[in-house]
């Protein structure tokens, strides 16, 4: 028959707590949640130190990408500006001139016109 080996031994052996409390975790968990402060990391922790750099990287490229859609959002805005001046301006060269001031126009540029002939 197999012999089944005591896992409450194990427990003993793998500590759980220690490894969720270490600096390594609490970096981890500062990228996971990046509105926390970030943590040092401890002399000497070469993981550390590379997941404190990616996490202060992580945050510049936040701010950037913010102040990215910031701008675009205001651009947005003037080509929305922009096309709505564009559509009111062709709307006011597609929309027939009255026929009074038409006609008007025409005799009042026939009378300067007689004018100056005599």
């Amino acid at each position: 028959m197999v012999k089944i080996p005591e896992f409450s031994k194990l427990t003993d052996k793998l500590d759980l707590s220690g490894i969720m409390n270490s600096d390594l975790m609490k970096n981890v968990k500062a990228i996971m949640s990046p509105g926390s402060a970030i943590p040092d990391s401890a002399k000497g922790d070469l993981i550390g130190d590379d997941l404190l750099t990616v996490a202060k990287e992580l945050q510049e490229l936040k701010a950037l990408q913010t102040k990215q859609a910031d701008a675009l959002a205001r651009l947005d805005g003037i080509v929305g500006n922009l096309f709505h001046n564009f559509v009111a301006l062709q709307n006011q060269q597609r929309q027939p001139e009255p026929a009074s001031t038409a006609a008007g126009a025409s005799a009042s540029v026939g009378s300067k016109d007689d004018d100056v002939a005599k």
